[in-house]
Parts: structure tokens; C-alpha cells; sequence
């Protein structure tokens, strides 16, 4: 038998700048920088609300839950996910 026959290509993803394995892949598959924005401000944004049920914790007054705030920093960043999808989607 020849080796030709039973060689196997491997495919590797080209090397990119700034590619992090930090970063979340959105449902194409790729890294995403305004996902992983958009999951990191939710979990804060659900974690105030949560200790926004503790007046103090061992000692340390927590401030009021500020709605008008969080949801302007929540909203903001959803919109530039949601922008960017539908660029990306445009433009392809």
C-alpha cells in the first residue's frame, strides 16, 4: 500500500492577531468580543441585583439597586451585540 492513500489532512485555523481563548465564540463559531461583553455585563448586572437583597454583608453596607443605571450599562452593550450581528449578517 501506498502512503497516499492512507495520509489524513489536518486543517488548522490560520493564525490571527488579538485571538484570545478568553473569548466567547458566537454561533458561527467565531471568537467574539461583543458577546463576551454582552454574557460579562448580564452576570454583573444579575449579581447587583441578587446582593441587592442584603442590606450588608459582614459588615459592608451595600448600595441600592440602581435600575436607571444598570440598565442603561446593560442596554448599551446589548445594543452593540445586536448592531454588530446584524452588520455582520448585512454585510455577508
Amino acid at each position: 500500500m501506498s502512503d497516499e492513500n492512507n495520509s489524513i489532512e489536518v486543517k488548522q485555523e490560520p493564525e490571527r492577531a488579538g485571538k484570545s481563548r478568553f473569548l466567547m465564540r458566537n454561533s458561527k463559531g467565531e471568537h467574539s468580543i461583543t458577546l463576551t461583553m454582552t454574557w460579562i455585563s448580564f452576570c454583573l448586572v444579575s449579581c447587583l441585583y441578587v446582593l441587592n437583597a442584603f442590606e450588608s454583608i459582614h459588615g459592608i453596607k451595600l448600595k441600592n439597586f440602581d435600575v436607571a443605571a444598570t440598565g442603561v450599562y446593560f442596554s448599551s452593550i446589548l445594543a452593540a451585540y445586536v448592531g454588530r450581528r446584524y452588520t455582520d449578517k448585512d454585510i455577508k
